[in-house]
């Protein structure tokens, strides 16, 4: 009940070191921990390995809505 997001880190080419995955706990299923990625690393294209960046996966995150609530 304590861990609502997991950060990924990883060597990318060019030997630093980037944010790769931001992933979501969404709950429990029986013994299953649930999990939704919300960003993922992306190289960006025509650029040198050491181009790219975290994009959206386009999964609503239930913090967008517990977000949205708190600034209403």
């Amino acid at each position: 009940s304590a861990i609502d997001l997991i950060v990924h880190t990883a060597r990318i080419q060019g030997g630093r070191r980037a944010v790769t995955s931001i992933t979501e706990v969404t709950g429990m299923n029986d013994s299953q921990i649930l999990l939704q990625e919300i960003f993922r690393w992306s190289k960006a294209e025509g650029r040198d390995a050491r181009g790219g960046g975290l994009v959206p996966t386009r999964v609503p995150s239930s913090f967008a809505e517990e977000d949205r609530l708190a600034w209403d």
